[in-house]
């Protein structure tokens, strides 16, 4: 695995723990919210029945502590999809540098490969321009033979 390849593999994994961040965080927000929902219906129930002032204190407090809570998630989901957002905008760059890398290798390996090509060309054609055929170079005189 290519340098570029490992620094993709691991704005992915980055992205993707990013993403799952951003569900936790969207979950638990939901979860606030429906607690939220319930403590104020719990609240209208109980107004119906003229509570004392002090309780009635205490329910309206629940509620705000419930609503700060709901704040502060709803910030930790934005803060999760703005790190998810620049691991995307990570990951497209890590795969952008791949695909460069990539296709400065093929073309490297084209020029070779084309080179090799011109030189075992060059070798064939020095081979057929020469003044004796190769048949003649193998023929053996009469005159060497000594028996």
């Amino acid at each position: 695995m290519t340098l570029r390849e490992r620094e993709e593999q691991n704005a992915l994994q980055d992205y993707s723990r990013s993403l799952r961040a951003v569900e936790d965080a969207r979950h638990k927000l939901e979860l606030v919210q429906d607690e939220l929902d319930h403590a104020r219906s719990e609240m209208s129930k109980k107004l119906a029945a003229n509570p004392p002032a002090g309780q009635l204190a205490q329910m309206q407090e629940y509620c705000q502590t419930i609503e700060k809570r709901e704040r502060e998630c709803d910030y930790a989901v934005n803060v999760a999809q703005n790190k998810s957002q620049q691991c995307f905008l990570k990951l497209v760059g890590a795969r952008q540098a791949r695909s460069v890398v990539e296709k400065a290798q093929e073309q490297q390996k084209q020029r070779y490969d084309q080179e090799r090509r011109k030189q075992e060309q060059k070798q064939i054609d020095e081979m057929a321009g020469r003044e004796k055929p190769a048949s003649q170079l193998l023929r053996v005189h009469k005159t060497a033979l000594w028996n």
